[in-house]
């Protein structure tokens, strides 16, 4: 059985992973958004803001300008574990029929 300690402890931890994710959307950064809603004929779509991620740590800002159309987040390494969420649970159901029908009829 559990003690009202360990649920407590559980209850910071929650609080505090919640408070973290909010400051990192919050702040601009968040890659797969920033892609999401600069999307253009042959722009990058599945997995998106993950592949801008590795890009800006990569190649850096001139490279992502040009292939995506928006900067880079100013701190990518933080910004991937949370692109790559969310371009798997929310965007990828919605960018692959963009992508594959991009692909048949270009």
């Amino acid at each position: 059985m559990s003690s009202k300690g360990d649920c407590a402890d559980m209850n910071k931890l929650s609080f505090y992973s919640i408070i973290i994710v909010l400051c990192v959307l919050c702040s601009g950064g968040c890659a797969t958004l920033r892609t999401v809603s600069h999307y253009t004929l042959g722009s990058p779509k599945l997995y998106s803001g993950t592949r801008m991620d590795l890009d800006a740590m990569n190649h850096g800002q001139d490279f992502v300008s040009k292939k995506y159309n928006t900067e880079a987040p100013s701190h990518p390494m933080l910004d991937l574990p949370f692109s790559f969420l969310f371009d798997t649970v929310i965007f990828f159901p919605v960018t692959l029929p963009v992508a594959a029908g991009e692909a048949i009829f270009d």
